[in-house]
């Protein structure tokens, strides 16, 4: 476990800021910390993600493009 915190990077994200682009390469993982998140998809609102939620894995796991968008509503910290 502390193998996997010491690897961990903390970001910020100001309200509006683009956290993944849908259709760009992934190589991140992100569990949202504090504040909320908008998912999209071809530009069209699906979800709203907050403290716990984990996203990005799709683009590992697959190797494949970003499949939605995820942006910050509010202040934002993910790992």
């Amino acid at each position: 476990v502390d193998a996997i915190f010491d690897s961990m990077e903390y970001y910020e994200f100001a309200p509006n800021q683009m956290i993944v682009q849908q259709g760009k390469v992934g190589t991140t993982f992100f569990v949202a910390h504090v504040g909320t998140l908008e998912v999209s998809v071809n530009g069209s609102v699906h979800n709203t993600l907050g403290p716990g939620s984990a996203f990005g894995g799709l683009a590992l796991l697959y190797d494949c493009p970003r499949t939605a968008s995820v942006r910050a509503i509010e202040n934002c910290g993910v790992w």
